[in-house]
């Protein structure tokens, strides 16, 4: 009877330290989840995005502004606009998303917009665009004469 009352004890402990590892794991996952939801991880997506609009786009010579709606299914709206640099760089934004800190999604990063705020205005009116992308946009477009 006491190698019984030993076994069953042994399956308790056993199935006590199970249980609490599984809880452990399981709280641990969620903490994680919830941290490389927000800051660089977070915003990896729709960096991935931007950067495969940027990739299709990239030899195109349009010099007005490019709407991409949903894109891959992501339901992602990006706005492509001719930068100031050398090369005519095209800015890459996206128009319903922000950063976790309220920033504009936007690549390449640094480059000054040379799109006419007019033809900006006329594809963002159209559109559910989060503020701060629109801010970004309208404060660096150039104003026609």
């Amino acid at each position: 009877m006491n190698n019984e009352a030993q076994t069953s004890s042994a399956w308790m402990y056993g199935a006590a330290i199970l249980l609490v590892l599984v809880i452990g794991a399981g709280g641990l996952y969620l903490a994680l989840t919830g941290y490389f939801s927000r800051g660089e991880q977070g915003t990896k997506d729709y960096y991935a995005v931007l950067q495969g609009v940027e990739f299709d786009n990239r030899g195109s010579k349009e010099p007005n502004p490019i709407l991409k709606e949903n894109v891959n299914g992501s339901g992602l709206d990006v706005l492509g606009v001719t930068g100031t640099d050398a090369a005519a760089t095209r800015v890459w934004v996206i128009l319903n998303r922000t950063s976790p800190d309220g920033h504009p999604l936007v690549i390449p990063q640094g480059i000054p917009l040379r799109a006419d705020c007019e033809a900006i205005r006329a594809v963002i009116s159209a559109k559910d665009v989060m503020d701060a992308p629109k801010q970004y946009l309208l404060m660096g477009c150039v104003h026609s004469s």
